[in-house]
């Protein structure tokens, strides 16, 4: 009685799941990343859960390390429905955990056009060229179609302040039909 006890003293590391802040929840769109904030640097040691989950399905999340504890999570929406986001701290919820982002389909680009000689007429084997402007709320998808209804391939690059350049090369001669797409609507 009243002895050493074998590996004496205890170091024991104190931690708080209630000290942790989840901050910074927009809501999101489709296609587009969406990023919140986690900062555990008064909540001691500990690790951190993070699951992103839209209708009992798992998506996937990335946590880029700020320093001090802090931390950025992002996760790109795949649907348009609340995204329920649940942060634990040593396995005990976080105050506010789950949390819910409302996610919504992107809405079509008003003033989004389509112009330039790949949408009249182009030489076979050579790139054909579409100016895409004023698609500031989501990214143009382009679809060609061979005159024997095969699909030729596009390539949309942006150039900034919501304006892309689309091509498309002709491998036949004959009748292409082009769409230009945002978020699923025909673009002018």
């Amino acid at each position: 009685m009243g002895g050493h006890v074998e590996g004496s003293p205890f170091l024991v590391k104190a931690y708080s799941a209630s000290r942790v802040s989840v901050t910074d929840i927009s809501p999101g769109v489709v296609g587009r990343p969406v990023a919140f904030t986690i900062n555990a640097s008064h909540a001691g040691a500990g690790n951190l859960e993070i699951i992103v989950a839209v209708n009992g399905r798992n998506v996937p999340n990335y946590v880029q390390s700020e320093g001090n504890a802090r931390f950025k999570v992002n996760f790109k929406p795949t649907e348009a429905a609340p995204h329920t986001l649940s942060v634990r701290f040593n396995g005990h919820a976080v105050p506010g955990s789950p949390f819910t982002c409302i996610v919504s389909a992107p809405a079509a680009a008003a003033d989004a056009r389509a112009a330039g000689p790949g949408l009249s007429s182009a030489p076979r084997g050579e790139p054909a060229e579409i100016h895409l402007t004023g698609f500031h709320t989501g990214e143009p998808t382009i679809f060609v179609t061979g005159p024997g209804g095969s699909s030729v391939r596009t390539r949309v690059t942006p150039t900034g302040d919501g304006r892309y350049t689309g091509s498309y090369t002709p491998e036949a001669v004959g009748r292409h039909s082009v769409q230009v797409q945002c978020a699923g609507r025909p673009v002018p």
